[in-house]
């Protein structure tokens, strides 16, 4: 079992009631399950990881879609904004959770028991009141470190198609489970620069909508499929 204790430097493997710190990588202990003593922030955990970005990037390429995690150090040691946009300002912790699932037809069943399949999925995101969920992928990182960080190993199964609540069920998480959703969250969009990129973009379409939307768009949908050199539909074809 790997730990993290509260506002330690190091991450510890669990030998008895013993605790032995590890002074290298996570990358030799990726099958053994990990616990997070509570109170762990997220700059505990990542600024344990970035001393080692370079073995990291090179073992989760696929999961950091072949971004290096030395592009985030700039970021990372950015103050934290006191005015912050509406995507995350409401967040009050992270968590890593499981995100699942389904369920299959008879014939094809995995547990005779359950009759259900489950695929575990780890999925890293932010958390506000009333439990609601944020993504993060266009949080900046310096802007998550004062989040405390949790694991939800519990998840509650369901069927897919009439949404009915089968069985509940827990799982604890390994270090590669908790590495590679954390590392694929944060570079869904790709890297900072990217990011960043994508971000205004989505922003300065935002606000166009908004502003035809209060200045009365008259649009009409001749105009658009004119516009798209499409003919109108007939009337008996509708």
């Amino acid at each position: 079992m790997i730990v993290l204790k509260r506002n330690s430097n190091n991450f510890s493997i669990k030998v008895g009631k013993s605790y032995i710190p590890i002074e290298e990588s996570l990358i030799p202990y990726m099958c053994d399950e990990i616990q997070l003593e509570k109170g762990v922030t997220f700059e505990d955990f990542f600024n344990i990881i970035l001393r080692h970005h370079e073995y990291y990037s090179e073992v989760f390429c696929s999961h950091l879609s072949g971004v290096q995690l030395s592009h985030f150090l700039k970021e990372w040691i950015q103050p934290i904004k006191k005015n912050v946009p509406d995507t995350y300002r409401d967040i009050e912790k992270l968590i890593i959770a499981w995100e699942n699932i389904g369920i299959l037809d008879k014939k094809e069943l995995l547990d005779e028991e359950l009759g259900i399949e489950i695929n575990w999925l780890p999925s890293f995101s932010g958390v506000g009141k009333d439990a609601a969920g944020y993504a993060i992928e266009f949080t900046p990182l310096n802007e998550l470190k004062k989040y405390p960080l949790e694991l939800a190993p519990n998840t509650t199964i369901y069927n897919l198609k009439t949404d009915e609540k089968l069985v509940f069920m827990s799982r604890n998480f390994t270090v590669y489970e908790v590495l590679s959703a954390i590392f694929y969250e944060i570079t869904f969009v790709g890297s900072p620069e990217v990011r960043k990129k994508k971000l205004d973009d989505l922003v300065q379409r935002k606000q166009e909508a908004e502003k035809q939307f209060t200045q009365g768009d008259t649009t009409t949908l001749d105009d658009i499929l004119k516009k798209l050199k499409i003919d109108k539909p007939k009337e008996e074809d509708l």
